[in-house]
């Protein structure tokens, strides 16, 4: 009878050991799950080549070694507006633009003075060095020359004494040939037709339309409201979306509230990383646990790419400043979303896996520690 007993108990406590083993693995899986649940939820969150660097040396644009120039040939007006031909290459296969129509002293040696940020002169430019009007390079060089001078005029970038007079302009309109020169042994006439309309005035219209163009900026409601997931995981924002000028693909960056990510959804639930296409849309998305109920202000940051070359003015003490393409453009455009938190006073759902583990690991333990203590008092 005894050992009737005994055996009883033994199969008892067996049964309970068993049962406790398979509530602590489920507590276990449960502790990993939320271990998974938070590691996701945190951490998924011209043919003219421009001028690389920041200097180069100009160089005299015919193999003689003289000075070259345009010039108009219209029968009345020879020798008028007389531009320099000078490259910055010995092959000539790029041409420095002079800023000041008024300042004929240019030096040998040119150093990078500021990039060009006006919308307008870096289209110009672009358009310019990627776009051949004539096989004769140089009057094609002249032809676009005027062009840069008639636009900085026309939107107020060039100073009164480097304006283009009266004259000057009457002899551009009426302009039908250029003649290229070195001034000794070389001479060229070139027939240009009405270039004025044709192109010079065509391209300048077309820059000064784009003359307050914005390279990049983010657009969003004002002020942007700020929303939490369905599951109370994260505060987001509404989308945001990123335009601008020639813009290709964007990337942005998040500071000033550690975890902070984007998404392409309002679940915070697809992180999205490295450059966007401009029409991409997405959602700054932050931890709830990262809320403090305090104003937080989370900077947004968007740097832009773009299918144009950038523009920089180049100098050589006080000579003359000259105008190229130089590297790429380099925009961006900041949103600072400000918003007071309230730190969530419920569970997750992290969380109250969390807390359904742990409840579940206790009884396991209760449940062996309640079989073990009848069968020391009998074995006593």
């Amino acid at each position: 009878m005894e050992e009737y007993k005994n055996q009883k108990r033994s199969k008892k406590l067996n049964a309970s050991i068993v049962l406790s083993f398979v509530v602590a693995f489920f507590a276990i899986a449960t502790f990993a799950t939320f271990g998974i649940i938070q590691n996701q939820g945190m951490n998924t969150i011209s043919y003219a080549a421009p001028v690389e660097g920041d200097s180069f040396t100009l160089h005299i644009g015919k193999e003689s070694g003289e000075e070259v120039w345009a010039l108009i040939n219209d029968g009345s007006a020879t020798g008028a507006l007389r531009i320099p031909m000078h490259c910055t290459d010995e092959e000539c296969t790029s041409f420095a633009f002079c800023y000041e129509k008024n300042n004929e002293e240019m030096g040998t040696e040119y150093t990078k003075d500021s990039t060009v940020t006006n919308a307008g002169l870096i289209y110009l430019l672009n358009k310019i060095e990627s776009t051949k009007i004539r096989d004769e390079k140089y009057a094609d060089h002249w032809e676009k020359q005027i062009m840069i001078w008639l636009y900085l005029d026309e939107v107020g970038l060039s100073s009164t004494e480097n304006h283009l007079t009266d004259a000057e302009l009457e002899t551009i309109k009426a302009a039908r040939t250029l003649k290229v020169t070195n001034l000794e042994d070389y001479n060229e006439d070139v027939t240009i037709g009405d270039s004025y309309t044709e192109y010079i005035r065509k391209w300048v219209d077309e820059a000064k339309a784009k003359n307050n163009a914005k390279y990049i900026k983010l657009e969003s409601a004002n002020p942007i409201p700020v929303k939490q997931t369905e599951d109370k995981n994260f505060y987001y924002t509404d989308a945001i979306k990123v335009t601008g000028e020639n813009l290709t693909t964007y990337e942005v960056t998040l500071e000033k509230i550690e975890g902070a990510f984007i998404s392409e959804d309002i679940k915070c639930s697809k992180k999205l990383e490295g450059k966007l296409a401009k029409d991409k849309v997405f959602y700054a998305c932050i931890p709830t646990s990262k809320v403090t109920g305090e104003v937080q202000d989370l900077n947004i940051t968007a740097k832009g790419n773009y299918d144009l070359k950038g523009v920089s003015l180049f100098k050589s003490g006080e000579k003359q400043r000259l105008l190229t393409l130089n590297g790429d453009i380099s925009r961006s455009d900041l949103l600072i979303v400000r918003f007071t938190g309230t730190p969530s006073t419920g569970l997750s759902v992290g969380q109250t896996v969390y807390f359904v583990g742990l409840i579940v690991l206790l009884c396991g333990v209760g449940i062996i520690y309640a079989n073990a203590k009848p069968i020391e008092k009998e074995q006593q």
